[in-house]
């Protein structure tokens, strides 16, 4: 399977500690999917995963899907690329992608690169990179570097702008080697290990891997 965009959920850690066994709040939620309630699909599916029950989960992904829900596109893409049917996954992650969603187009730049289409695989992560993907921005950067170092360079600073902690990471690495960058470097280093970058929290104690 292709390695694919963080899905995220929006709904406060209060509405993710509600009650998912009561009847009444389940059947409410349920209908207000019927009615294309992005929270409540993420409601049912959270539920789902937290009873550890896959087929629920599928039967949840799958009605968000023919809802025309971009996220239940999206997630039956991811289910159908679990499955190692590539061809359905990607039909999916199109529809998902016509409707916006940038964890999609994310998914099908993977689809692409691993096709060896580096310019399909561009497309789709600065695509999703100008709809704030930082995951697509990473991927574009590392995709850059084979080609064009100052490009890059670019797409790093977008990622690490996003949020990406491996780009804040990589960046600062090499602003580091530059006295003028130097500072600027260590900063996002310390920015990444703050973030939980492992390889950022070792910098910045002085560890190595001979440390282990």
């Amino acid at each position: 399977p292709l390695v694919t965009g963080v899905q995220t959920c929006d709904l406060p850690i209060w509405k993710l500690a509600e009650d998912f066994e009561d009847p009444e709040q389940v059947a409410r939620r349920e209908a207000q999917l019927e009615s294309g309630d992005v929270e409540s699909f993420w409601w049912l599916v959270r539920r789902a995963e937290m009873r550890d029950d896959p087929a629920e989960r599928e039967r949840i992904v799958r009605r968000g899907a023919e809802l025309g829900l971009s996220v239940g596109m999206d997630l039956l893409g991811d289910l159908y690329d679990n499955e190692e049917d590539l061809e359905q996954a990607i039909a999916w992650w199109n529809k998902a992608a016509d409707a916006g969603n940038t964890d999609s187009m994310y998914s099908l730049g993977f689809a692409a690169f691993n096709a060896e289409d580096q310019d399909q695989a561009a497309m789709w992560w600065e695509r999703a990179m100008g709809l704030d993907h930082s995951g697509a921005a990473w991927a574009r950067a590392r995709l850059a570097i084979l080609r064009d170092e100052e490009l890059a360079m670019t797409f790093m600073r977008r990622a690490a702008d996003l949020g990406s902690t491996d780009a804040k990471y990589e960046l600062g690495a090499l602003l580091v080697e530059n006295e003028e960058t130097r500072i600027e470097g260590t900063l996002l280093i310390s920015e990444a290990a703050d973030e939980g970058h492992e390889e950022a929290r070792r910098a910045v104690l002085g560890e190595s891997d001979d440390d282990d």
